[in-house]
């Protein structure tokens, strides 16, 4: 047993006061009176009165040492130590991820990280002094906040400054970590303060100790798993958006589900779901403006962190595009007025030259101006270089070997198999996204800038077989609502606990980012990218030097975060680690039980002195 307060043990010195006092003999002088000579036989024939008197003078000394050892106890806040670990070092891996939000039990104030916190700190003053520990978080990726150390105030004061996160966990990886640091060099246990609900079979003890402690007990719980939504292909005042919710209650549930645009509801549906399952809402409408599209959940259970998603909806207005080409592309035309959410215009270079107009997209196909404007560009086949890309040459019959599934202009497009005669061979001058790749150099490729967003094509798909698929109307209408989602980054796989990198050219070295909870912080360039860590459910603003605005959302949507289980047991590669819970960790709030013991012991101590029961 140890102490939080250190101080007790000098409070236990206060027990030597009453020892003292009921060793040391009280002095007295003897004096004779002849009016009390009568007494003494009485007294001499009552000698068993004096070993009662004894003991009840026993009994107000031992309440007297109760009410000190009572007291002391609820000063020093005893800790029992569950560290039944005979390493020469400690590993604490502490779970940060969304499910540990949740309360302990139905209806308790108390986290699942509040107790997983309050166990490592007991777990820290359990330890003997010079005995090494070392502070992990497992969240969507380990994170070593201390490493081994002896210094309790350091490793004290990180625990009390952690927070929870959003995001998934990855507890393999956490415990892969905590494995690797218990095996440099020392014999150290490993304590994993979690709900245990993620997969780790793939971890191997090979002999290490490995200590598992529950954080609360399993709970039903109704979440958004996924959310989508987007402006409509053809029409872009009208949205649609797809909503998945899960329940984990073994009963019947019935939920609200809302659909909210700048805190006004669009739609409100009641939706039912059966016993462990899952239901799909989708929703179609019309909505003006730009801004986050929120689906709220309304429901009886108490996990808030999956009631709630957002999903940013660029223009809704027609886009104005103009075609500048010296020579007339049919498909091209054509993918351009299929698209209803577009008033296309063609030009020849040398109109554009004399009126110099300002849409909102510029494409150029074929030519180039001497100097390249500023907004949103598409370049298609350049003949020569720009202040964004050089221009090295011609590559013949190139072949695609790769392309960016995940960019937002290639959503729904595949690009296998697509025959290209000749491309040009460009090399970006500014930070770009390669989007698909020869082993000439990029195909295609997306840049940001503060002064535009720019997307270039080095081949002319008039001369491909591109056009002859579904993939190019569908790239050419990708591109527009990327280049036209103005200061929003639409990703909607993004999820809470991802790092989301900004770049920016020609800006400070910080940007000013607004969290969704409404603090604010600098986040510092690292090698010309801007590292966000989304470590929260909502919308995240970004502000350059300039005044560049940048949002992006970042959701939950994790099926396996929303299921509340808290698993008895981790089965391991090598073998099975049993979980236990709060009891042997520590005492809780003792100190509180210790004073109104002390106090009770006072009343009797009261009680037996003013009924005569000591002298």
């Amino acid at each position: 047993m140890t102490f939080v307060h250190p101080a007790a043990y000098v409070l236990l010195a206060l027990l030597i006061v009453p020892i003292l006092l009921y060793l040391l003999p009280m002095p007295r002088r003897r004096v004779r009176f002849p009016s009390l000579l009568l007494w003494e036989r009485m007294l001499r024939d009552r000698p068993s009165s004096q070993s009662w008197r004894w003991l009840r003078t026993l009994l107000s000394f031992l309440l007297q040492m109760a009410i000190l050892v009572l007291l002391v106890l609820a000063v020093g806040k005893p800790v029992f130590s569950p560290a039944e670990g005979k390493g020469d070092a400690a590993v604490i891996v502490l779970d940060v991820s969304a499910s540990m939000k949740a309360p302990v039990s139905p209806g308790s104030g108390e986290t699942r990280f509040e107790r997983a916190r309050e166990l490592a700190r007991n777990l820290l003053n359990g330890m003997p002094s010079a005995k090494p520990a070392a502070l992990i978080t497992a969240g969507s990726s380990p994170v070593v906040l201390s490493g081994l150390t002896d210094q309790r105030s350091l490793l004290l004061s990180k625990l009390n400054a952690l927070v929870c996160t959003d995001g998934r966990t990855n507890l393999k990886s956490a415990l892969e970590l905590a494995l690797e640091l218990s095996r440099g060099g020392t014999n150290a246990d490993v304590y994993l303060l979690s709900d245990g609900h993620a997969d780790v079979s793939g971890v191997s003890l090979a002999g290490a100790r490995l200590h598992y402690f529950r954080t609360g007990q399993t709970l039903p719980n109704v979440g958004i798993v996924d959310f989508r939504a987007r402006r409509g292909f053809d029409f872009p005042e009208e949205y649609q958006a797809l909503a998945r919710l899960e329940s984990t209650f073994d009963s019947e549930q019935t939920v609200e589900l809302s659909l909210v645009m700048d805190d006004n509801v669009v739609e409100t549906r009641t939706v039912k779901l059966a016993p462990r399952s899952s239901v799909s809402e989708s929703f179609r409408g019309k909505i003006q403006g730009v801004g986050s599209l929120e689906a709220r959940l309304k429901g009886d259970d108490a996990f808030a962190a999956d009631d709630v998603a957002h999903v940013l909806l660029g223009k809704s207005e027609k886009l104005q595009t103009l075609l500048v080409s010296d020579k007339p592309d049919r498909f091209l035309e054509s993918a351009l007025t299929a698209n209803r959410a577009v008033t296309p215009f063609v030009a020849t270079l040398q109109q554009y030259l004399d009126k110099r107009p300002e849409p909102d997209i510029l494409i150029f196909n074929g030519v180039l101006p001497p100097e390249l404007p500023d907004g949103n560009l598409l370049i298609i086949d350049p003949p020569t270089g720009s202040s964004l890309f050089q221009l090295a040459g011609e590559v013949t019959s190139p072949e695609m070997s790769d392309w960016g599934r995940t960019h937002p202009i290639l959503a729904g497009a595949t690009l296998k198999d697509v025959y290209i005669p000749t491309a040009r061979a460009l090399k970006p001058l500014v930070a770009a996204e390669v989007l698909a790749r020869c082993e000439g150099g990029p195909l295609m490729f997306a840049a940001q800038t503060p002064e535009r967003r720019l997307l270039v094509v080095a081949f002319d798909p008039g001369t491909s077989s591109i056009t002859f698929r579904v993939a190019f109307p569908v790239i050419i209408a990708n591109a527009f609502r990327w280049m036209t989602d103005e200061g929003t980054i639409s990703n909607e796989d993004l999820r809470a606990g991802d790092e989301v990198l900004i770049r920016l050219t020609q800006e400070s070295p910080a940007v000013e980012v607004k969290y969704p909870d409404g603090r604010t912080g600098s986040v510092e360039s690292r090698s010309g990218v801007f590292p966000v860590s989304a470590s929260e459910v909502g919308v995240y603003e970004v502000v350059s030097r300039l005044g560049r605005k940048m949002t992006f959302a970042a959701n939950l949507a994790d099926a396996s975060e929303s299921d509340l289980t808290v698993a008895d047991e981790l089965k391991l590669a090598d073998t099975v680690v049993r979980g236990r819970d709060r009891k042997g960790a520590g005492l809780g709030e003792f100190w509180f039980i210790a004073a109104v013991l002390a106090l009770g012991l006072l009343a009797l101590d009261w009680y037996l002195y003013h009924h005569r029961f000591v002298v």
